[in-house]
C-alpha cells in the first residue's frame, strides 16, 4: 500500500524491470536506410522506451514481449557496434540490459562470374580472353583482407591474397597447362 497525493490509501503497481532476449534484425550493412527493430524481451509497458547507445528512439509497444522502434539512417552510418537497450518509466522500473547492434562494412564484387572463351584447333584449346580484372568494394571504409583460389590449374589468380585498400582489383589470367 502507498499513500496517494490526497492522502487516502491505495495500491502501488511498480512497473517490471525490462529485460531483452533479442533483437530482430541484429545488424545492419554501414550506409543504409532507415529500418524498423524489433526488440524481444519481457515486462515491457505501455510507455517502454527503446534506446540507441542512450538515446531514445520512437517506440511502438506492441505487447508485454515485443517493442518496436524506428532506427534512423544515422544511427548506421559509420561502422562499429550500439548499444540498444529499453527503458520502463516510472514508478520505479529503469533500464533492461544492452544488447549488441553490429553495423558492418558490405563488400561489394563488379563481377561474380568469369568466363574465358577458348576455341578448339585441332587437339589444343586457344583462349579468346587471356585475363579478366574483378574489382572489390568495401563500403564503409578500411582495408579488405582477402584470400583468392582458383578451382582449375589452368587459372592463377594475381595476387592470390593479401589486405589492400577499400577500392583493389584482383586479376584471374590464363596460365596454361589444360
Amino acid at each position: 500500500f502507498a499513500f496517494l497525493a490526497d492522502g487516502r490509501r491505495g495500491v502501488y503497481r511498480a512497473n517490471p524491470m525490462p529485460v531483452l532476449t533479442s533483437l530482430s534484425p541484429a545488424a545492419a550493412a554501414v550506409g543504409g536506410g532507415s529500418f524498423t527493430l524489433t526488440v524481444q524481451g519481457k515486462h515491457f509497458v505501455n510507455g517502454s522506451q527503446v534506446r540507441w547507445n542512450g538515446a531514445a528512439r520512437s517506440t511502438t509497444f506492441i505487447s508485454a514481449t515485443e517493442l518496436q522502434a524506428v532506427i534512423p539512417a544515422s544511427d548506421i552510418a559509420a561502422t562499429g557496434t550500439a548499444s540498444v537497450t529499453v527503458f520502463n518509466p516510472a514508478p520505479v522500473a529503469g533500464t533492461s540490459n544492452a544488447l549488441s547492434f553490429t553495423i558492418g562494412p558490405t563488400m561489394s564484387l563488379d563481377k561474380t562470374t568469369l568466363t574465358f572463351g577458348a576455341v578448339t584447333t585441332g587437339t589444343a584449346f586457344l583462349f579468346q580472353t587471356s585475363s579478366q580484372v574483378v574489382r572489390m568494394t568495401q563500403m564503409g571504409g578500411g582495408a579488405i583482407t582477402w584470400t583468392a583460389t582458383s578451382n582449375q590449374p589452368w587459372l592463377r589468380v594475381l595476387p592470390a591474397s593479401g589486405t589492400g585498400p577499400a577500392n583493389l582489383s584482383i586479376e584471374v589470367v590464363f596460365a596454361g597447362g589444360l
